[in-house]
């Protein structure tokens, strides 16, 4: 999952500046999804906020999908 691009998606509806607009995750990771499944669900005030964030996400989705171990290890201490 790429919180980045997810944040990127939250922020183009207006979250946080508009209550109520966000982006609600519907996968954590690690679960498994097919073909079909609603990954998340964005909410936002203003058609123009919605239809930015729906580009955005049909550009990056925010989630790569692949078996666990394909999955990008990162480790970082702080």
């Amino acid at each position: 999952m790429d919180d980045l691009q997810i944040a990127r998606i939250a922020r183009l509806a207006d979250a946080p500046n508009v209550a109520g607009a966000g982006v609600d995750l519907a996968v954590k990771l690690g679960e498994s999804v097919r073909a079909g499944d609603v990954l998340y669900q964005v909410y936002a005030a203003y058609p123009a906020d919605v239809e930015f964030a729906r580009a955005a996400s049909m550009r990056a989705s925010g989630y790569t999908i692949g078996a666990p171990h394909e999955a990008v290890q990162i480790e970082a201490e702080f």
